[in-house]
């Protein structure tokens, strides 16, 4: 399996769990994964936080989308909590991949694949889209 589909999956996984202990009551919805080609925003959208990803394979990036109605601290919080859970998996799973520092913007990529997740909430629904850019 290549490095890049075990970063994903342990950064899903991951974020799954932190968005589950961070609201209990709520029920995630998780989306299709949407494959594009080069470092596209994903469509929820208005904030989107990126962190550097290294591995033996190259460069990449993890990138966190949250709504414009969203609690920007929140949505930052959410993130670098996700990356100290994903770099415990990297050491359990023995994955070769390690975090680099915060991107102000996402770089060039060859492919991005976003998977959304949505929490329902009245009146406004809340999302963590998450993605990983192949090839920067």
């Amino acid at each position: 399996m290549s490095v890049w589909n075990q970063v994903l999956q342990a950064a899903h996984s991951a974020l799954i769990d932190e968005l589950n202990e961070r609201f209990p009551a709520d029920k995630l919805e998780l989306g299709l994964p949407k494959r594009v080609e080069g470092a596209v925003g994903a469509e929820s959208g208005a904030r989107v936080l990126f962190r550097e990803v290294k591995s033996n394979e190259g460069a990449g990036f993890l990138a966190l989308s949250g709504n414009a109605k969203q609690n920007p601290h929140e949505l930052a919080d959410v993130l670098v909590k996700a990356v100290v859970r994903t770099e415990k998996e990297f050491k359990i799973r023995k994955i070769d991949a390690s975090f680099g520092n915060p991107l102000a913007s996402a770089p060039n990529a060859r492919m991005t694949i976003w998977l959304p997740i949505v929490i329902r909430r009245e009146p406004n629904d809340m999302t963590f889209d998450m993605a990983l850019g192949l090839g920067i």
